[in-house]
């Protein structure tokens, strides 16, 4: 009995300092209605990076790239937490990747889902398209990936992000949807 009295008491004691270590970065109210929130916090310091986690409401906290700490370990971190309707957090920085990493994060409040956007560019992204079906992620094309002026990430509500982007010369039409113009 005292041991796992023990045990419980350690594993407590060990959930409080790790989540003591957390920073809050950013808190972010989604929807409409802000009724959902997403933070983003960070811990384990080194230098000029942290290990970087996502907490969703009242979830636990999630490393921000699944898998080990390493590929949430960032740097050159910017987190923004946009617009006037409705709000998106969009996160971007330097992880493990030689281009700039990233994700948007939103509640859709039409189809009472979470929605998640990975990317990867040499390019922060300049603007995000919120609409019912879903969001777009716009990223000027600063190489030489596409001879296109914009590279676009799409999420289609219910089915996720799409495989590849997409690149066009021309931003993506408003489709009755809010416009996020990045800073």
């Amino acid at each position: 009995m005292k041991r796992w009295f023990a045990l419980v008491c350690g594993l407590i004691f060990a959930s409080c300092v790790s989540a003591q270590e957390m920073t809050r970065v950013l808190r972010c109210p989604l929807g409409h209605d802000k009724s959902r929130s997403v933070e983003l916090l960070r811990s384990h310091p080194i230098a000029d990076t942290s290990v970087y986690y996502l907490k969703r409401g009242t979830e636990p906290p999630a490393l921000i790239y699944s898998g080990d700490e390493d590929q949430s370990r960032g740097g050159d971190l910017k987190s923004e937490c946009s617009g006037s309707g409705e709000r998106v957090l969009v996160i971007s920085g330097e992880f493990t990747s030689n281009y700039i990493q990233g994700v948007a994060i939103r509640y859709n409040v039409e189809t009472k889902e979470w929605e998640r956007m990975d990317f990867a560019e040499r390019a922060r992204p300049t603007r995000v398209y919120l609409g019912r079906e879903g969001m777009r992620v716009v990223i000027r094309n600063l190489g030489n990936e596409t001879d296109k002026k914009y590279i676009i990430y799409r999420y289609v509500a219910g089915s996720g992000q799409t495989s590849e982007p997409e690149t066009s010369n021309e931003m993506p039409r408003n489709d009755h949807g809010e416009v996020v113009t990045l800073h």
